[in-house]
């Protein structure tokens, strides 16, 4: 298990500190000899493998479980193996669950634990109060916007893979595992030791995407086998192949392999445009949209082709630039906490060439 930490504050006395906690679940050790301190104003990520105890350290640090030994205090004092009494500490945890009581409304469910007596006979107020805590949420601002941009940004590719198949009446399973493996490949291709340049890293993936791709092209086409077995059997044995990948690569870490903060390939993925390079960007992009737009449409009636109308024309390339304007508004935005965060992630421009190479 490890702890990513963010805006450290080095001489600041623990606002929460863990000292040898141990904890046992029957036979099983799920925590052994852990320390963790976190400062005032400071972010911590724990990251580990499955069955690593972080749950169980984070179930410990809330008084969910008891440890067997150690020692959690929060501002210095002890907190007690008791969830009321750490929720009155200041300690909250979103935990990973998703069972709802069918018997509750909304309000209800939000306030599930925390009701207070006047609220119990008081639904007005209840309601009340949940409204105000739903008012406050996040999901509309603008750093939560471009995570779902930049999460969108595979699933887009994947269907955009998918539609050549379904315009064959073909299903394909695998395309996901196939992107992963490609993915594996130009992470060890550009780390150490075979250190390749970024480039020659994607080119190296392409080709192994493409190859398993003519693989499994060739048993549907060649040999008439059904695209759903073909691409099952490659969807569960490129599984197998991305983890034995991942196993080999001593450095991985759950599975998980890491990209050098400076290589290409980890800002095209993690990186953002500067706002003015973005604003640049979007009247480059829109100029080129609406020049081959119109060209097209001219070629079209030169030749005697069926066109639309000029005015839908016109109106596509403005509903374009429209939404350009407003993604690129948003993605300029400071939606940084402790630092500044702006301006347009890499990969949302990449993705948005690909579509329209498709489109076109």
């Amino acid at each position: 298990m490890n702890a990513a930490l963010l805006h450290a504050e080095p001489h600041a006395p623990p606002l929460l500190s863990v000292s040898h906690l141990n904890v046992g679940f029957g036979p099983v050790r799920g925590l052994s000899d852990v320390e963790l301190t976190v400062a005032p104003g400071e972010l911590v990520a724990l990251a580990g493998e499955p069955g690593a105890g972080k749950s169980a350290l984070v179930r410990c640090i809330a008084g969910d479980i008891a440890p067997a030994d150690g020692e959690i205090l929060l501002d210095g004092r002890p907190v007690p193996p008791d969830p009321g009494a750490a929720g009155r500490r200041g300690i909250s945890v979103v935990w990973q669950d998703l069972v709802l009581c069918d018997n509750l409304d909304v309000a209800g469910n939000v306030l599930l634990g925390q009701e207070a007596g006047r609220q119990l006979f008081s639904p007005h107020r209840l309601h009340a109060e949940a409204a105000a805590l739903l008012e406050q949420s996040t999901f509309l601002s603008s750093s939560n916007l471009v995570n779902l941009f930049v999460e969108a940004a595979a699933y887009i590719l994947f269907g955009a893979a998918e539609i050549w198949v379904l315009l064959l009446s073909e299903i394909d399973l695998s395309v996901g595992y196939v992107a992963a493996v490609g993915a594996f490949v130009i992470a060890e291709l550009i780390a150490a030791p075979v250190g390749l340049p970024w480039w020659l890293g994607i080119i190296g993936g392409i080709v192994v995407c493409a190859f398993l791709g003519w693989v499994q092209g060739t048993l549907i086409t060649r040999l008439g086998l059904p695209s759903f077995i073909v691409t099952l059997g490659g969807l569960l044995g490129f599984e197998g192949v991305m983890l034995e990948i991942a196993n080999i690569d001593k450095s991985a870490v759950g599975g998980v392999m890491s990209i050098s903060s400076n290589s290409p390939v980890y800002n095209l993925v993690n990186g953002n445009m500067s706002p003015a390079l973005g604003w640049i960007a979007l009247v480059v992009v829109i100029a080129v949209f609406a020049a081959v737009t119109l060209t097209g449409t001219a070629r079209r009636k030169a030749r005697g082709l069926s066109t639309g109308p000029m005015s839908v024309t016109v109106l596509r390339i403005v509903v374009t630039a429209i939404g350009g304007f407003v993604i690129v508004l948003i993605c300029n935005l400071n939606r940084g906490n402790l630092t500044t965060l702006e301006g347009v992630p890499w990969v949302i421009p990449f993705v948005l060439l690909i579509i329209m190479g498709y489109s076109f």
